[in-house]
C-alpha cells in the first residue's frame, strides 16, 4: 500500500485501540509498528474486509471506531488445558513447575510420615543419617515436612498461574 507512514502517536492509538478490541497479538503500546502490531493489523484488516497489508490508512482508522471486540473462536474458548499448555509458555512453564512440586513434595511428605519407622530400621537408617547428621539439633521429620510445605505451595502458585494462563487464552487475553 502507498499510504504514509502515521506519526508515532496515531500508532500508539491504533495499538490501544487493536488491544481493546481483543487483538492481544499488538504487543506493548510503543507507538511504532514492529512484527507484532503488524501482525494485529494484518489480522483487524482480514476481519473488517478491509484490502490486505498491515498499513494503517483511512480506511482502518474508520473501521477502528466501528469495529465491536473481536469474537473468540469457540475451540479457542473451550480449549483443554493441555491445548493450551502447547500454545502458551507461560502455561507450559506453572505445568512443570506444579509437576516439579509434586514429584518433590509427594516423596517429601510420605518421608516425613514414616521417618519415626524408617529411623529405627537399620539398614534405613544408614540412608537417612547423612541427611540428619547435617541438622543434629533439627528432626529428620522437620526438614522433610518443610520439603513438603515448600512442594505444596509450588504447586498451589503454579496450580494457580496456570489456571488464569488458560482463562487468559480462552477469553483472548493472551495471544
Amino acid at each position: 500500500m502507498g499510504a504514509a507512514i502515521p506519526n508515532k502517536a496515531t500508532v500508539a492509538r491504533v495499538q490501544l485501540q487493536l488491544k481493546d478490541l481483543g487483538y492481544t497479538e499488538v504487543g506493548a503500546v510503543d507507538g511504532k509498528i514492529g512484527t507484532m502490531t503488524a501482525t494485529a493489523i494484518r489480522a483487524f484488516r482480514a476481519d473488517n474486509a478491509l484490502p490486505a497489508g498491515d498499513g494503517i490508512d483511512d480506511d482502518m482508522l474508520l473501521a477502528l471506531q466501528k469495529a465491536k471486540p473481536r469474537a473468540i473462536a469457540p475451540e479457542r474458548a473451550n480449549a483443554a488445558p493441555e491445548v493450551v499448555r502447547d500454545k502458551v509458555p507461560e502455561v507450559k512453564a506453572n505445568w512443570l513447575t506444579k509437576m516439579g512440586g509434586y514429584i518433590v513434595g509427594i516423596p517429601a511428605a510420605v518421608g516425613a510420615g514414616v521417618k519415626g519407622i524408617l529411623g529405627n530400621l537399620d539398614a534405613a537408617k544408614g540412608y537417612v543419617e547423612p541427611l540428619t547428621s547435617m541438622a543434629s539439633d533439627v528432626p529428620g521429620w522437620v526438614w522433610l515436612a518443610g520439603v513438603a510445605g515448600i512442594a505444596g505451595a509450588l504447586v498451589l502458585i503454579s496450580r494457580h498461574g496456570e489456571a488464569k494462563g488458560v482463562e487468559a487464552f480462552q477469553t483472548g487475553a493472551r495471544r
